[in-house]
């Protein structure tokens, strides 16, 4: 498991309560993030992964849940309309692989970030035809969480999408907060992380 922390961590109460505290192994590495947050610069390229929670906001779901569409009718009975009374909206999940890739693509760029296109011989689905400049990003997993918030607690249901590819500097500044905030949604929920490395050079053939 991956933490990042504002400050220099300490994790014995959690090997004390989940983990063997002497076994090999078993302490936690921790390091510094300046080194990394100090190399971010306009114009460089890293490898980067992201799990992350690919939401929309809409006023009316297609298809409501009973406790939405409860929602709803109680909204519809108010007087004004839905503007007037401050009405928020329901974040809904997108569920497909396309819907999941636009949604980090259309967010790059507010994120400090653009990602490159490549010629791939095989592109993500939905973004292009072998041969074709495609986005140098992939899908590599896709999921539905579902857990409780405590033993008795309401439900929670997250779609994610974990993303893998190479991302460009824009805008140093941001793609540091972008590090250290994270993006989307879901972030109490361990989502939105976004981790850098550095790009591994092809080795000339021989």
């Amino acid at each position: 498991m991956l933490v990042l922390t504002e400050s220099r961590p300490a994790w014995i109460h959690l090997t004390e309560q989940a983990g063997w505290p002497d076994a090999d192994g078993g302490t936690p590495l921790t390091a510094d993030y300046r080194p990394l947050l100090d190399r971010i610069v306009r114009g460089r390229e890293f490898a980067f992964r992201l799990t992350a929670n690919p939401v929309q906001t809409l006023r009316r779901p297609a298809n409501p849940s009973a406790e939405q569409a409860a929602q709803l009718a109680k909204r519809d009975a108010e007087p004004g309309t839905a503007a007037e009374r401050g009405v928020r909206g329901f974040r809904m999940p997108h569920r497909t692989a396309r819907q999941q890739l636009d949604w980090l693509l259309e967010r790059t760029e507010r994120h400090g970030f653009t990602i490159p296109a490549i010629n791939e011989s095989a592109p993500a689905p939905g973004l292009g035809e072998p041969g074709t400049p495609a986005p140098a990003v992939t899908l590599t997993a896709r999921d539905v969480l579902r857990f409780r918030k405590g033993s008795t607690g309401p439900q929670v249901t997250l779609s994610t999408a974990t993303y893998q590819g190479r991302l460009q500097v824009t805008d140093p500044d941001t793609l540091r907060h972008t590090l250290l905030n994270g993006i989307g949604p879901a972030k109490a929920y361990g989502q939105g992380l976004l981790t850098l490395a550095p790009i591994l050079q092809e080795q000339p053939d021989t």
